[in-house]
């Protein structure tokens, strides 16, 4: 069980939902040493029971939203597709992504640009149990061969270093997938599965990560999650057919200067200060834990010092957001 209603919380699923698709690429978890969560809030009565019990035979109609925000502007990339429920063997069930259609599609004049687009774009099938955890992936070879044309596509123009080559090749390599898959699924249905959670308590967690280019030198991060009240599923529906699940996460405060000293070696510019932030919510079921919709929102800004009189150069801006809408069916009873 993930979470229960006295605040434990399964090693390590926060770490990997929270960083999978983050922009903030110079952060990797390293054994992310977690502790019990604390409770923030006074207890109250009304607790939530946050059971999976997807079947065979289920369908939704999935509208995507992904836009990275810079310096340069803002570009989105907008896409659909069909996720289709089947059954997988052993009591298990295979989730496909079918039918993926572009609406709008990004100019590769960035290689954050190519990493953005191949992690929507190149994703396994996922293959979970009747508890709703993740067991496996299905298809990764075609995932594979999505992120190598885009690269492909990128390379042409020149414009991909070589240190991101290697890093987007780790990313579509086969544990690489895996670690997506399993960020991605537990983003949306495994975090929660099985979890009691008290509408309007804070559960709070602190884990260490690891800074790359530091020398494994770890960073402190505060993350918080709460089930923030009952809600409509969609316009129209009943009051409290779902739930909303907010994560929310940020360096502890002290960690600034290990993250302004390591920025600095980024920069020609001496920065100010540094502003990181990830977000996450979720509206789902709360019985079956179908996901209704989902906003993650990845920040990192970093602004300047000024130097001479020339006035402080303009911050470094890069805002990742994700925007995600189900629109569920079930088979018609024979």
């Amino acid at each position: 069980m993930p979470i229960r209603q006295d605040g434990e919380l399964r090693r390590g699923r926060t770490i990997r939902i929270l960083m999978a698709g983050s922009a903030l690429a110079f952060l990797l978890c390293a054994g992310c040493a977690s502790v019990k969560p604390v409770p923030m809030s006074s207890p109250r009565e009304d607790v939530v029971s946050l059971r999976f019990d997807w079947a065979p035979g289920e369908a939704a109609q999935v509208e995507v939203s992904r836009s990275l925000q810079g310096s340069e502007g803002r570009d989105e990339l907008v896409l659909r597709y069909g996720l289709q429920v089947e059954s997988g063997g052993d009591g298990g069930l295979r989730v496909q992504r079918k039918n993926v259609k572009i609406d709008a599609m990004p100019t590769l004049r960035d290689p954050r640009l190519a990493e953005m687009i191949a992690k929507e774009l190149a994703q396994p099938d996922w293959r979970v149990n009747s508890l709703g955890n993740l067991v496996g992936i299905d298809e990764p070879t075609r995932a594979q061969a999505t992120a190598a044309s885009l690269l492909g596509r990128l390379a042409k123009t020149g414009e991909i270093p070589e240190a991101l080559r290697g890093r987007l090749l780790g990313l579509f390599g086969d544990e690489g997938l895996r670690r997506r898959a399993a960020g991605d699924w537990d983003e949306l249905v495994g975090l929660w599965a099985g979890g009691d959670l008290e509408v309007g308590r804070v559960y709070q967690l602190r884990d260490r990560l690891a800074i790359d280019g530091l020398g494994g030198i770890g960073l402190e991060m505060l993350y918080e999650i709460v089930l923030t009240g009952r809600v409509p599923c969609a316009a129209g529906e009943r009051p409290d057919g779902c739930v909303q699940l907010e994560i929310t996460a940020s360096p502890e405060p002290d960690q600034r200067g290990r993250l302004l000293a390591f920025i600095s070696t980024i920069f020609p510019f001496p920065a100010r200060a540094i502003e990181i932030e990830e977000r996450v919510t979720l509206v789902t079921e709360a019985s079956g834990l179908r996901p209704r919709r989902l906003h993650a929102r990845h920040s990192l800004i970093v602004p300047f010092l000024a130097e001479g009189e020339g006035g402080a150069p303009a911050p470094f801006e890069q805002i990742e957001e994700r925007q995600v809408s189900f629109a569920w069916s079930r088979p018609q009873a024979d």
